[in-house]
């Protein structure tokens, strides 16, 4: 058991020392073995991250990046075990601790996020779903892609290179990522806000359209004209094409 129990405690000394780079004594190391664990270890954590965001990674410096990663690294403790989901979790620990990066660079988190939900949406499991193919994109209820998220931006993070965008920018912008479910391609749509919250409510139940514009008229107060529900429609018949939407309730 005493060998067991400083085991443990050569292992969280070692932890310890690989996450801060603070100097520490280990009995049977030498200073520069463990140095070199330690920076191989930054390695994968820095290329990962690096890899996760080639977007981002772009937009900050070299300086500001190395820096942001070396707190990440040092600071913050891993929830999950698994490698592809750090990124996340770097994203999170960005939004809540690096104040002054975001204030540098305004569309930063939101670039994070982009950048973040294509992984997310990729790395979904797959999920039974019963629908038809046949059926009229006007009457019959829709089933919504389970493998589709939906992201609020302040920013054109997905139309505009990242270096051109400024504040006269900032609005309001809503997009769709969805993994095709034949050929497993991630893709993004651009979608207007009243098509937002249809797809919000569509996730929620399998509906019609005409179902879907009742409670979006309930909440909104929006008249639907004719010709907005042609675009509606039309709309929706692309999600279809695109493998947002499925298909049809049996």
């Amino acid at each position: 058991m005493a060998y067991i129990d400083s085991t443990q405690q050569h292992q969280r000394v070692l932890a310890f020392y690989t996450r801060t780079g603070k100097e520490v004594t280990i009995k049977g190391t030498k200073p520069e073995g463990i140095a070199r664990y330690r920076q191989m270890v930054y390695n994968v954590v820095n290329d990962s991250l690096s890899s996760a965001y080639p977007l981002a990674r772009q937009l900050v410096t070299q300086e500001d990046w190395e820096a942001t990663v070396n707190s990440f690294f040092s600071s913050h403790a891993c929830q999950s075990p698994f490698l592809w989901r750090m990124p996340l979790e770097f994203y999170e620990y960005v939004k809540e601790n690096e104040q002054p990066l975001l204030n540098s660079y305004p569309c930063l988190a939101d670039l994070l996020l982009y950048e973040w939900v294509e992984i997310e949406v990729f790395m979904m499991e797959d999920e039974e779903v019963e629908y038809s193919t046949e059926g009229n994109i006007e009457t019959d209820a829709l089933v919504l892609n389970p493998a589709c998220v939906l992201q609020y931006f302040q920013y054109p993070v997905y139309t505009k290179k990242v270096t051109e965008i400024t504040s006269k920018d900032l609005s309001h912008y809503f997009m769709l990522t969805h993994r095709n479910a034949k050929t497993n391609v991630v893709a993004f749509l651009e979608i207007a806000p009243m098509f937002a919250r249809m797809i919000e409510l569509l996730s929620e139940n399998v509906l019609p359209i005409d179902s879907l514009i009742t409670q979006f008229t309930a909440e909104s107060d929006l008249t639907i004209t004719p010709d907005i529900r042609k675009n509606i429609v039309s709309f929706f018949q692309k999600c279809l094409a695109k493998g947002i939407i499925l298909g049809f309730v049996k």
